[in-house]
């Protein structure tokens, strides 16, 4: 330091530069002379990894990514962007963020709606991918929410005359009895066509 011994005390420096004496102190230069730049940043003034670089009584700083302020101080927050996508929450880190993802949802911003059909789960029908949801359009002959269910197309009993219901995948088979016939057994086979009876006998028409 340059002592002197009058306050206010100015002196010409080597380096064009008054050197202002305060309470016997120099602050801008050091050395008889105030020949020697003073370097401020010998205390290590940038913070979170950022150099100083040294000025004439002054001192700045480049800071490391992720950071800024005059000392670096600052963590730059990379959420103030929004960058999670489908309502996914963010969370700020160094130089970074992560997102936190709602279900249904993947990738580092959120962008990827996962395939929920991946594991076919309509057992009989297409699947449909949604939102953290999916949808089966059942094949013809099946119902449930996976298709599983086999449609019994028998329950509403569509064979006439005691006939006998076979259920099959989307559809039936009627077995009918004997003296009936048609899809549903509904037609009753007229035996007196033939006009079995003789004598100018009567014929009466019933079930087989």
């Amino acid at each position: 330091m340059c002592q002197l011994s009058k306050v206010n005390y100015e002196v010409q420096n080597w380096n064009i530069h008054k050197c202002i004496q305060k309470e016997y102190k120099f602050t801008c230069f050091t050395g008889t002379q105030c020949e020697i730049d003073i370097d401020e940043c010998k205390d290590k003034p940038c913070l979170n990894g950022g150099v100083c670089h040294d000025l004439i009584n002054s001192f700045k700083c480049t800071c490391a990514i992720g950071f800024t302020g005059s000392r670096c101080q600052i963590n730059i927050d990379d959420c103030i962007s929004s960058p999670c996508r489908n309502g996914g929450i963010c969370h700020d880190s160094i130089a970074g963020y992560t997102c936190e993802c709602p279900p249904g949802f993947t990738g580092l911003s959120c962008e990827t709606n996962i395939n929920d059909c991946q594991s076919s789960p309509c057992l009989h029908g297409e699947c449909l991918d949604g939102e953290n949801s999916f949808t089966c359009t059942c094949h013809p002959g099946y119902t449930g929410l996976l298709c599983q269910h086999q449609i019994n197309e028998c329950e509403s009993n569509p064979c006439q005359y005691g006939g006998l219901c076979q259920d099959l995948v989307n559809g039936y088979q009627c077995l009918c009895k004997a003296g009936t016939s048609g899809p549903n057994c509904e037609i009753n086979v007229n035996e007196c066509y033939s006009n079995p009876c003789r004598n100018n006998a009567r014929c009466v028409d019933g079930i087989n």
